[in-house]
């Protein structure tokens, strides 16, 4: 398992996949509890990096559509 720093420089798609992977081991019959245990806190951290990525991606498209909305604002105005 990746250490925690290692996992915030994942992809948003790299932490989705081994989340992925996680929730398969979880539901394998082959893991003992200790291991599902450190599946689990695994998981948590890989959801948490993605909530985080998901987050950065909102606020970029957010600060996008507000510079487009002023742009479209001073074409319109110059235009009157």
């Amino acid at each position: 398992m990746a250490k925690k720093s290692e996992k915030s420089s994942l992809t948003f798609e790299e932490a989705l996949e081994r989340l992925s992977a996680v929730a398969d081991k979880l539901e394998s019959d082959d893991v003992t509890l200790e291991q599902s245990l450190q599946y689990y806190e695994e998981g948590i951290t890989l959801t948490n990096v993605c909530l985080e990525k998901l987050t950065q991606a909102q606020q970029r498209l957010k600060e996008l559509k507000e510079r487009s909305d002023e742009l479209f604002e001073t074409i319109e105005k110059l235009e009157s």
